[in-house]
């Protein structure tokens, strides 16, 4: 088994699908894996260094469904 890390995400011409690429720890092998675009679009975030609300945060109080 090799430890893998995150490459990049990139996308399928042909199908216009969303392709997160990993890459072995050594950089010399790539795994490709399809996902869905949701997914494509958190990763992508991530990777930019922003933060997503989650469920049960302040922006939840407006709706009156947050704790706080």
């Amino acid at each position: 088994m090799r430890e893998m890390v995150i490459y990049g995400v990139s996308f399928d011409m042909v199908g216009k699908q969303p392709i997160v690429l990993l890459k072995t720890a050594d950089g010399n092998r790539f795994l490709p894996i399809w996902i869905g675009h949701p997914e494509a679009a958190a990763i992508l975030m991530k990777l930019q260094g922003a933060s997503t609300p989650r469920p049960g945060d302040a922006g939840d109080r407006q709706f009156g469904t947050g704790t706080g």
